[in-house]
């Protein structure tokens, strides 16, 4: 087992391991650790805070399957947060801060490439996105998570410039889901992602009609709009912790997005997919 290590200024040092047996060229490994420091640097995660990568065969991943989710089957990634994207900025006189670590299966990763994100790099991009995500404390336990995350993991490749093209284009692309999601509660990661897209291509259409959203959401304004498109897209009235997890998400979470009506399509194309 080889054990590589990545560091770069005021990102965080990535620890690699590759396991016996496991193919993966340099350049897909290097890559890929690279990703992960950056989207933990895009969480906040930075200076002397540090994670690791492991690369393992179907065995191993099905091992660590079977031990912490309960399902004795192999799967594409795992992550096991330690400290999280807390403490990332301790001093030179404490231990730096381990984030976790995201374990990925290339294998199974590759086997599932042609029917998601089309190459077997894509597909390790995204899976590694995810990862982090997870490590950083996104979840996807809900459909209030879920449509939140995958807000966010949707801004993070864009703003890496890593979103494969086939998640890019047409909602046509997710016609099969990869074994990872077959645990989640209510829907399979694939139509998640289906939906999102095809809300947020309509969502965008939507914002440009409304001169409203050329200014970027408020508490009160995210409220108002929040409400509103619940109301409609639901036919129920919201809960007022449903109404205050989308006003985080305008106000917090796609922050960073500097397009005003961007913003709102992610607000607005994460309440339709949660209905």
């Amino acid at each position: 087992m080889s054990s590589p290590t990545l560091e770069r200024p005021g990102r965080p040092t990535v620890h690699i391991s590759i396991g016996s047996g496991v193919v993966g060229s340099d350049d897909l490994v290097g890559q890929l650790a690279g990703l992960l420091g950056d989207v933990l640097d895009l969480e906040g995660v930075t200076g002397r805070a540090e994670v690791g990568l492991h690369l393992v065969g179907t065995g191993e991943i099905q091992r660590l399957n079977a031990e912490h989710m309960g399902v004795d089957a192999p799967t594409d990634v795992l992550s096991f947060p330690v400290d999280g994207s807390g403490g990332a900025d301790s001093d030179g006189d404490t231990p730096p801060p381990l984030v976790g670590d995201v374990v990925l299966c290339a294998e199974v990763a590759r086997r599932n490439a042609a029917s998601h994100a089309g190459t077997e790099l894509d597909e390790c991009r995204l899976l590694v996105v995810h990862g982090a995500l997870h490590l950083c404390g996104w979840d996807h336990s809900d459909s209030q998570e879920r449509a939140a995350m995958w807000a966010r993991e949707r801004q993070v490749m864009e703003l890496l410039g890593v979103t494969p093209p086939s998640l890019a284009g047409a909602a046509s692309s997710f016609d099969a889901p990869p074994p990872r999601w077959f645990a989640e509660t209510k829907y399979g990661g694939v139509a998640v992602h289906a939906m999102f897209d095809i809300s947020f291509e309509a969502c965008g259409a939507w914002t440009k009609t409304r001169p409203e959203m050329a200014t970027a959401p408020t508490a009160e304004t995210a409220r108002a709009q929040c409400s509103e498109l619940m109301r409609k897209a639901w036919s129920r009235t919201p809960a007022p912790e449903e109404v205050d997890a989308c006003v985080d998400l305008a106000t917090t979470k796609v922050s960073s997005e500097p397009d005003a009506r961007r913003r709102w399509s992610y607000v607005c194309a994460s309440v339709l997919s949660s209905s």
